[in-house]
């Protein structure tokens, strides 16, 4: 089984020192150039043109480093192209956590939108699930070019929007921006786990999508919801299930869970018979579209306080999960500049305040973040299943999520 990690910042921090940005902590142009030439690589002429800074530290490098140039892996290729990206964007790139080494472990074969492969003729996308963000540890993943160029600066209420915009059409599967409903559905679950929302909220979604590697999960309803998920695909189930139901805090929570394990295990047989040789992994994900696991999971999760949800996520994850303070959540990510470098930041300001000065009239920009949709009820449901028994043998004895 993979080692896979994911944060759940929900820890009270105000204890900690404040966790203000620091200017060491974001990459320079210098810094770009110098690495370049650290790896006896060029950048793109048209970059150079065009930042002097950029220039300068290619041509101090050349000069320091000569012919003593280091090899530069795929993962280090990708690395300088990432921030080659986030300097033509405008956009900060935090510069220590975010490594070659950082890159190759999000790294994943399928798309987890669109459950293509990833390859170098398919393309393969770092992608940013918060547009408010710059680029940064916790909130990036590896999509596939298609999945990459829908989300484009969209939020989670946003892909949400679009999804239902799909379940509605009548004509037939609909598909927007090249997405179909359940693959908006996964996009939008996966930017919902990087957003802090209401309890009730975080607790009414669907896990369509599992995490990948290394991205923080700020809600508890899902921390929990993904631990329950691990559990049941890994080879010794019980354990895990038994761990997280000793967690909770009474009897009506642990009968509760019961009906969610129930329905959980229902889900999961169907999916399996409906799709004979699809991935652990998939099925685990395939099996929340069922209306009776949506409808318990949500009347159990709310019943429970974010504080529960963390404990239990946290007691039965085996070293899997770390808490992290609120304060450090976000650290790096530039949320008061909106991901953006200050003289970007500034050229907006000054274009706006130009517009609006020719127009005599000020406009704004309504806030998408007010109002979180309801996620709807699918379509189907399963049909009379048997009981099933508990304690139950593990699914996959062979396989794992990862």
């Amino acid at each position: 089984m993979g080692h896979t990690v994911y944060e759940v910042p929900r820890t009270p921090a105000s204890s900690l020192p404040n966790a203000a940005e620091r200017d060491d902590t974001f990459d320079t142009a210098f810094q770009l150039g110098w690495d370049h030439a650290q790896y006896a690589l060029t950048p793109p002429l048209e970059q150079l043109c065009i930042n002097p800074r950029l220039q300068q530290g290619f041509r101090a490098g050349r000069a320091a480093f000569g012919r003593r140039s280091l090899l530069p892996t795929a993962a280090v290729r990708q690395w300088l192209q990432l921030r080659l990206a986030a300097l033509a964007q405008g956009r900060t790139y935090e510069s220590v956590v975010l490594t070659p080494h950082f890159l190759a472990q999000i790294k994943v074969p399928l798309c987890p939108v669109t459950r293509e492969r990833l390859s170098a003729e398919s393309g393969a996308v770092i992608t940013r699930l918060r547009p408010d963000a710059g680029y940064a540890a916790g909130h990036l993943v590896l999509l596939g070019s298609r999945a990459h160029a829908a989300k484009a600066e969209l939020g989670f209420a946003d892909a949400l929007d679009r999804m239902q915009q799909c379940d509605a059409a009548r004509n037939g599967p609909a598909r927007i921006d090249g997405l179909t409903g359940e693959q908006w559905a996964r996009l939008a679950v996966l930017c919902s786990f990087v957003v802090p929302l209401p309890h009730e909220a975080a607790a009414s979604l669907p896990l369509r999508v599992l995490p990948p590697n290394r991205l923080r999960l700020f809600n508890p309803a899902q921390a929990l919801q993904v631990s329950i998920a691990r559990a049941l695909a890994h080879e010794t189930p019980n354990k895990r299930l038994a761990a997280i139901r000793a967690a909770l805090p009474g009897t009506p929570h642990r009968d509760a869970f019961d009906g969610v394990l129930e329905a959980y295990r229902a889900a999961l047989t169907e999916a399996l018979q409906a799709r004979p040789g699809v991935t652990p992994h998939w099925a685990v994900e395939d099996a929340w579209a069922d209306r009776l696991l949506q409808t318990r999971w949500k009347r159990f999760a709310r019943a429970l306080t974010p504080e529960q949800c963390e404990a239990a996520a946290i007691d039965v994850a085996e070293g899997e999960a770390r808490r992290l303070p609120d304060v450090r959540a976000t650290e790096g990510w530039a949320l008061a500049t909106g991901g953006l470098l200050p003289h970007t930041l500034a050229a907006r300001t000054a274009r706006f305040k130009k517009a609006v000065a020719v127009s005599g009239t000020p406009r704004s920009v309504p806030a998408r973040a007010g109002r979180i949709s309801h996620w709807p009820e699918p379509s189907y449901s399963a049909a009379t299943r048997p009981a099933a028994a508990s304690p139950q043998a593990a699914l996959f004895p062979t396989s794992s999520v990862g």
